[in-house]
């Protein structure tokens, strides 16, 4: 995956992680991951852009791989996965509607992997 400038993006699965989870020519035969908890469809690019924090030290770019894995291998057998939490996003911020408050990696993969909407529970703000 590129970002805007051309450059990698700074939050690329490992292509070995894909492999691992038979995922590398991936296309999506639905609109999102499956969940069965409650949740509402977004599309992926209503959430703000989302990078971690540089001293968060995890296996590569800024992810778990246990935790990644778990994730990809989930979407590929078409498991339910939880959808991720978001909060609504600052009025200044129209481009994006919503922030992320948790599921880093499963907004990851769903973006990685071609979706074009994500499950989500929409939070009261802090």
């Amino acid at each position: 995956m590129l970002d805007e400038s051309g450059e990698r993006h700074p939050h690329a699965i490992p292509g070995e992680w894909l492999a691992q989870a038979l995922l590398v020519d991936f296309v999506p035969s639905g609109e999102s991951f499956r969940c069965d908890e409650p949740h509402v469809l977004i599309p992926v690019t209503a959430l703000l852009p989302i990078f971690r924090n540089a001293g968060v030290v995890l296996d590569a770019n800024g992810f778990g791989r246990d935790r990644m894995l778990k994730i990809l291998h989930g979407v590929a057998r078409g498991e339910s996965i939880p959808p991720i939490y978001v909060e609504m996003a600052d009025e200044r911020e129209q481009e994006q509607k919503y922030r992320l408050r948790d599921g880093f990696h499963r907004y990851y993969a769903a973006l990685w992997l071609g979706f074009a909407k994500i499950p989500v529970e929409v939070l009261p703000r802090l």
